[in-house]
């Protein structure tokens, strides 16, 4: 073997063993000493709070801007444990490096969207309740009152707390805004 020939198979097995070591790497700031320093643990309630709603609205507004709803093919799934293979890693890393996991993020994207349907369901059966209200009487009373708790029962069906109803109520047009954005 020829010197030369000795330096390429040299370079050649270091260069391999550099990519190797480069790829064994985690490139995900989750998984980070510093990350877990620089970042708050998740919420992982079932419910939201008014700063992680101000924080995640923060967000919303720089993810629509740089076009991530776009590289996302179909809508993102909580259910159906897809959000890991149709999420793209860009966006992944994106979202860590903001400290937010994906789950939570797109979780919160989906309560807010739900409190706002609740609004209106709750806007839309209060009037419906108000006509039936006005037209009850002795013959109708136990059909009217079905009708009534049904209406409840519709109005309440995305199960929001009146807390997270509240805070999501007092800046509906905000949120309807930044949620909304193309």
């Amino acid at each position: 073997m020829e010197k030369n020939e000795k330096k390429r198979y040299i370079i050649l097995f270091l260069s391999l063993a550099f990519l190797l070591r480069v790829l064994s790497c985690s490139i995900v700031p989750e998984n980070t000493e510093k990350f877990a320093n620089r970042c708050k643990p998740m919420n992982t309630d079932i419910t939201i709070s008014e700063t992680e709603v101000d924080a995640f609205l923060e967000i919303w507004k720089t993810y629509i801007q740089k076009g991530y709803d776009k590289k996302i093919q179909d809508k993102v799934s909580l259910m159906d444990g897809s959000l890991d293979e149709s999420l793209p890693f860009s966006v992944k890393i994106w979202l860590n490096s903001r400290c937010w996991t994906p789950e939570r993020f797109y979780y919160v994207e989906d309560r807010l969207r739900a409190a706002l349907r609740t609004l209106y369901l709750k806007r839309h059966s209060a009037g419906i309740v108000s006509i039936l209200n006005e037209n009850i009487n002795d013959k109708n009373a136990a059909e009217y009152q079905n009708m009534i708790d049904m209406q409840n029962k519709i109005a309440n069906i995305e199960n929001i707390t009146e807390t997270e109803l509240k805070f999501v109520q007092m800046r509906e047009a905000q949120i309807t805004n930044i949620l909304n954005m193309q």
